[in-house]
């Protein structure tokens, strides 16, 4: 797999939606959503979370990026 060239996380810092995704599961819990809507929901989460590490591990620093005038 070829390594993404990113902004280092000094300049631009990432963040993986971890606190989004519980407050969506606590709200969806605490209003009884239905499960038809409650499963979805989460298996989509998952999946965003899975692909945000996966692209997490796949970056490379780099320092060129960055437009210093």
């Amino acid at each position: 797999m070829k390594k993404q060239k990113v902004i280092p996380n000094k300049y631009l810092p990432v963040r993986i939606p971890i606190f989004k995704m519980a407050i969506t599961i606590h709200v969806m819990h605490f209003y009884k959503a239905p499960q038809y809507v409650f499963y979805p929901v989460l298996t989509i989460m998952f999946f965003v979370l899975v692909l945000s590490v996966i692209s997490r591990i796949g970056e490379c620093k780099d320092e060129s990026l960055i437009n210093k005038n």
